[in-house]
């Protein structure tokens, strides 16, 4: 196991290529489709747990303290599919923790596209489907310093945040659905490392920049210029009430039996107090997850409990696994991080399917 926030050798990595990487970065395809919530297939193999346990490009998608923790470069892009209401997602991230034994930094894009339906009542007592337009664009700037040494690091995450979810009315005009998020984000993290056994992080997500689910039990959609029933229910279908960006708090908990990265396991718990506010409800997540690593192939299995609401109607369960192959980068060479996961909803309405494969490349361009 690399030791924590090790002094190592400074690295010259010219200006002039990270300026090349942050234009791939900010110029990649925008016709493709991105990461809903840009969790990375690690994250979705571990069901969303393992923030703890994150390095490199995984740190600066879900827990940016953790990128300190082991000195990596890192480019890498991702794609993830959400079969159910047809969200895709395309990523691009680069890290860097070489250069500065306190420091570590990021850069990313995030793009989302899906295509949700709902079902609307009609005057004749039928229903008609509506498909709406979810599109966003993320741009993030990840880092981390070192607070104590060996001991405690302190991360963030400045992002741009758009987010839209519009549909055509009878006219063929677009339309907005809900309120679009335009807004500066900030994502926060505290991590505690007990030498070789555990790492134990805490986190607050979107501190600004969040955003409210599209309806809940007091608001619906807003659906003007389409005929329907008004006297009738939305079947909101495919589009469950949960906010994109919520307010939320993290711990999350990784212990290594072996005294080694090799073997981990994990729990977190995540409390989303935007989904649910008007039943002044945080929304609870809990899940945990096994990763061991066997050569250089890591084999991911995990599963979480979605509280949702009040009651149990939209409580759910996920199950997911996942497996990559991994080889470090030594000095002046290069190394890779190829993985596949997917996540199956095993209870609960509209059992959701999603899979992720992500693609990275790492470099140690010391000398």
């Amino acid at each position: 196991m690399p030791s924590l926030f090790r002094r190592r050798a400074r690295c010259h990595f010219p200006f002039g290529r990270w300026c090349l990487l942050a234009l791939i970065t900010a110029l990649w395809d925008r016709e493709s489709s991105a990461n809903p919530g840009g969790l990375g297939s690690r994250h979705l193999g571990m069901a969303n747990t393992g923030r703890a346990s994150a390095v490199g490009v995984d740190a600066a998608l879900v827990n940016p303290a953790a990128l300190t923790v082991t000195p990596m470069f890192e480019l890498e892009t991702q794609y993830q599919v959400r079969i159910i209401d047809r969200t895709h997602g395309l990523g691009v991230f680069v890290t860097d923790s070489l250069n500065n034994p306190s420091l570590a930094i990021g850069l990313g894009y995030l793009f989302t596209r899906g295509r949700p339906l709902v079902r609307l009542p009609e005057t004749d007592g039928g229903t008609r489907e509506l498909e709406l337009s979810r599109f966003g664009h993320q741009a993030a700037l990840p880092f981390s310093v070192v607070a104590v040494p060996g001991w405690l690091a302190l991360g963030g995450k400045l992002k741009y945040q758009y987010l839209s979810l519009r549909y055509l009315d009878d006219e063929g005009i677009a339309r907005d659905a809900h309120d679009k998020l335009e807004a500066f984000g900030l994502d926060v993290s505290l991590m505690f490392v007990g030498g070789r056994w555990l790492r134990f992080v805490v986190l607050a997500d979107n501190l600004s920049g969040h955003h409210p689910a599209p309806y809940d039990a007091l608001r619906e959609l807003s659906l003007d210029g389409v005929e329907r029933d008004v006297d009738g229910e939305i079947d909101y279908h495919q589009l469950r009430r949960i906010s994109e960006y919520p307010l939320a708090l993290t711990h999350a908990l990784a212990v290594y039996p072996l005294g080694s990265t090799r073997f981990s396991l994990n729990v977190d718990a995540t409390y989303d107090l935007a989904s649910y506010a008007d039943q002044g409800r945080a929304r609870p997540i809990v899940g945990g997850s096994g990763e061991i690593q066997l050569g250089p192939i890591p084999v991911r299995v995990g599963s979480f409990w979605d509280g949702g609401g009040r009651g149990r109607a939209d409580d759910r369960v996920v199950v997911s696994g996942g497996v990559a192959y991994q080889r470090d980068a030594k000095p002046g060479g290069w190394g890779a991080d190829m993985g596949l996961a997917f996540s199956q909803q095993v209870s609960g309405e509209h059992l959701a399917t999603v899979i992720g494969v992500n693609l990275g490349l790492r470099l140690h361009p010391d000398r």
